[in-house]
């Protein structure tokens, strides 16, 4: 027989065009359309230059997150975020048209290689583990002044393998700014010290390191549960935005890495880091944090004292603008006297509006406001393990004042708003990733 004919095809050759309609662009730039405005999530560095007067809705600066420490070592500190509402001494911030705005995106902290580490990120012999690397900062400069969000700390190392018995150095952070401090690497005496505004590193017990600091919450302590069983800490909790129209998690802290040994010897699970962060690594390498997020990576892991594992990556920074025309502001924003931060609906019910926020924001005046009714829900427990009970309800608060008794909001103001997460689930000891147990757990 013959041969088959071959298939067609249809090639196109693309170039990015960095000419928005609203700017003029230098840097890699991910473009998205929320609720309101167009939204410039930079993913390097670049600038952003008008190409006619902008309202500033709201801009993100987060710093690098910091990698995790090799060797049961601690998670990386989440990167510093500094979040900037759009009025500014109750006036709009405007971009002025042909005014050419620096952004600088940090790094995530990366990897040092040492002695004959392989290329895996594993380390045979007699060799050197190393600890992680902070993260770099990111900056915004409008009008003069700079807004900078620090990068994350670094993980700890267990020890120096060449050296014997000393030990690596603790989870650190570089003073100065805003980014979280790395975890404590395994035997550890204390948590790392916290930025300016991260959460602490923590601590840790034995061979269970502790988590990276988040933006919004301390990292966890490694800790024993039972003889032969450790766990350690998770990351600290980041800073969850919904600036782009997708809620994200910025500058949460990575997991410690753990030991996975033989039987008789102390073993550790790797915890999860805070959402976009790295999960510890439970004798593999740590977990890499997801980019432009600036959470910090992974602790490494260890198995059984024959292979001890890097650390995950930081992931980069980013800064992010979202904007509107004037006119668009005046006709769509100005109508209604607020603005809203978060994932979040809005309905209108005769002169009224109806604000249902489904993740941590804020909303923010720039007219009189008076709130009538409020309802404030917590996040649902999870249910147990293993013939385990549910899991209980979140409670349930109503604001409901008398007439004429209502909050009031002055133009400028803000109203903060923290949504509660569902419980989750712990992971211990051997449990397999279709959330079942098998064996010793």
């Amino acid at each position: 027989a013959g041969g088959a004919g071959g298939s067609g095809t249809i090639i196109l050759a693309f170039r990015n065009d960095t000419s928005a309609p609203l700017a003029t662009i230098r840097g890699i730039v991910n473009v998205t359309q929320p609720e309101h405005g167009t939204c410039y999530a930079f993913c390097s560095s670049g600038t952003f230059t008008p190409k006619e007067d902008l309202v500033l809705l709201h801009a993100l600066v987060v710093g690098g997150g910091g990698s995790g420490g090799w060797m049961v070592g601690g998670g990386g500190g989440g990167g510093g975020v500094v979040s900037l509402g759009y009025l500014k001494d109750g006036k709009k911030t405007v971009l002025k048209k042909g005014t050419t705005y620096s952004i600088t995106v940090g790094a995530g902290g990366g990897n040092r290689v040492a002695g004959d580490l392989s290329s895996s990120g594993t380390s045979r012999g007699k060799t050197e583990c190393v600890d992680g690397l902070p993260g770099e900062p990111s900056s915004l400069t409008i009008g003069g002044q700079v807004y900078t969000a620090q990068g994350g700390g670094y993980g700890g190392s267990w020890f120096l393998w060449d050296e014997g018995t000393k030990k690596g150095a603790d989870g650190k952070y570089v003073p100065g700014g805003v980014g979280a401090c790395g975890g404590g690497s395994a035997e550890q005496t204390g948590p790392g010290v916290a930025g300016t505004a991260g959460g602490a590193g923590g601590a840790s017990t034995n061979t269970a390191a502790g988590g990276g600091g988040g933006m919004c919450g301390a990292g966890g302590d490694g800790r024993e549960v039972a003889a032969d069983n450790l766990i350690s800490g998770d990351g600290g909790a980041g800073f969850a935005s919904g600036i782009t129209g997708t809620t994200v998690i910025y500058g949460a802290g990575g997991g410690g890495g753990g030991q996975k040994g033989e039987s008789g010897r102390n073993v550790a699970a790797g915890n999860a880091g805070g959402a976009s962060a790295g999960a510890g690594g439970y004798g593999t390498v740590g977990g890499d944090a997801l980019p432009n997020t600036g959470s910090g990576g992974g602790g490494g892991g260890l198995f059984k004292w024959d292979t001890m594992y890097r650390g995950g990556n930081g992931g980069s920074g980013t800064v992010i603008l979202s904007v509107m025309t004037v006119a668009d502001f005046d006709r769509d924003i100005g109508s209604r006297g607020f603005i809203v931060d978060g994932e979040h609906t809005v309905s209108k019910r005769s002169k009224d509006y109806v604000v249902t926020l489904k993740s941590s924001g804020s909303l923010k005046a720039f007219s009189k406001l008076k709130i009538l009714r409020a309802l404030v829900v917590g996040g649902g427990g999870s249910g147990g393990w293993m013939v385990g009970g549910g899991g209980g309800g979140g409670e349930v608060v109503e604001y409901r004042p008398e007439k004429g008794s209502e909050l009031r909001l002055n133009k400028g103001d803000a109203c903060a708003v923290t949504v509660g997460a569902g419980g989750g689930n712990r992971v211990a000891g051997d449990l397999s990733s279709s959330s079942t147990s098998r064996g010793y757990t």
